[in-house]
């Protein structure tokens, strides 16, 4: 797909257009990382932000609580989703275009995560993070984030050939 193509026809013309969520969850110096099950067709067994997608009649902040509830056990109130970013993801392979909602949930305690099908959560320093399998989405954002807390963050990535590639 090229720029010109898609220049004044609706997204949904072009693809399916899919709304998921991400949460960067931070407790003092260490983040909240999923390792993907080994079974998944995505990324099998990358590191990656607890996420997913949204259902319908569902809000992004209803979404990410439901996830971070279904991947880690955690409960985490609507006051503490915190916006932080927005990915546009196409996926070549499926054809589908996802928008990524993301958002940063600050700990003040340190929650113990349980294990669910999804994958297994566990705390990392970025450091060592950065030295891992992480879903390259994940390490663009994480990186962007962790240096600058306070900047929003839009970018656009595409798939192809199951490889991610940042375009922005």
């Amino acid at each position: 797909m090229n720029k010109t193509s898609m220049k004044g026809i609706p997204l949904h013309e072009l693809a399916t257009v899919r709304v998921g969520v991400e949460a960067l969850i931070t407790f003092q110096s260490h983040i909240l990382l999923q390792q993907r099950s080994s079974k998944l067709d995505f990324f099998p067994g990358y590191l990656g932000m607890i996420g997913g997608h949204v259902d319908v009649g569902e809000s992004s902040i209803e979404a990410i609580i439901r996830e971070v509830k279904e991947e880690s056990g955690l409960i985490i109130p609507p006051s503490e989703c915190k916006f932080m970013f927005n990915r546009i993801v196409y996926n070549h392979d499926s054809g589908i275009i996802w928008s990524i909602l993301g958002f940063k949930i600050e700990l003040v305690e340190e929650l113990m995560p349980i294990e669910s099908e999804e994958g297994i959560c566990k705390w990392y320093t970025l450091e060592e993070a950065l030295n891992l399998k992480v879903l390259p989405s994940n390490l663009y954002d994480l990186q962007k984030a962790l240096k600058n807390p306070s900047q929003m963050i839009y970018t656009y990535g595409e798939i192809k050939d199951n490889k991610y590639s940042v375009k922005s």
